[in-house]
C-alpha cells in the first residue's frame, strides 16, 4: 500500500504512472488543492481551466507512447 500526495491536477497522471510502475501496489491518492486550483472551481478561471486541460493533454500525449511501447514490446 502506498499513499501519494501531489497537486490536485497532476493527481491522476500520478496514479497512472505508480499503477504502472507497481502494478501489485493499491494506492491511496491525497491530492492537495494549490494556486487557488480545486476540484469543485478549476473550470471557472483562465488559470484552472489551463492547468487542468493541459494535464489532461500531457496525460494522453504520455500514455499513448507508453502504450505504444508496451504493445510493441509484446509482439
Amino acid at each position: 500500500k502506498a499513499i501519494l500526495c501531489c497537486k490536485s491536477s497532476h493527481a491522476r497522471r500520478c496514479l497512472l504512472y505508480y499503477q504502472l510502475l507497481f502494478p501489485d501496489t493499491r494506492f491511496y491518492v491525497a491530492p492537495s488543492d494549490t494556486e487557488g486550483i480545486s476540484r469543485e472551481n478549476w473550470h471557472r478561471t483562465e488559470q484552472g481551466i489551463q492547468t487542468v486541460l493541459g494535464e489532461m493533454e500531457r496525460c494522453g500525449n504520455q500514455f499513448h507512447q507508453i502504450i505504444r511501447d508496451i504493445k510493441d514490446s509484446e509482439d
